[in-house]
């Protein structure tokens, strides 16, 4: 990989961590994009409203990605918030 700097990938420990309805915990962007390939509707539903976005929140608050957030809010289903997270990740490695 010439050219590129790996940046690692930052996580949160204990209750920073996100707690998903359906039992999954997620500790960093990668865990929450890989549980996003798998979650049901319903539990997908619960954390994203017309009123909330729990995911979005989460990513602001914890890890202070004010602009993936932002993209996370206008995503509607779990695989365009997979792709937004992906490609957030890999621009994140060409840095």
């Amino acid at each position: 990989m010439k050219g590129k700097r790996l940046v690692p990938l930052r996580s949160v420990v204990g209750e920073k961590r996100f707690f998903a309805v359906n039992g999954d915990v997620y500790g960093n962007m990668a865990d929450l994009a890989e549980g996003l390939r798998a979650i049901g509707l319903q539990a997908f539903s619960y954390h994203v409203t017309l009123e909330k976005n729990d995911f979005a929140v989460w990513l602001r608050d914890c890890f202070g990605e004010v602009d993936l957030a932002r993209a996370l809010e206008l995503a509607k289903s779990p695989h365009s918030m997979v792709l937004k997270i992906s490609r957030h990740l890999e621009r994140a490695t060409e840095r």
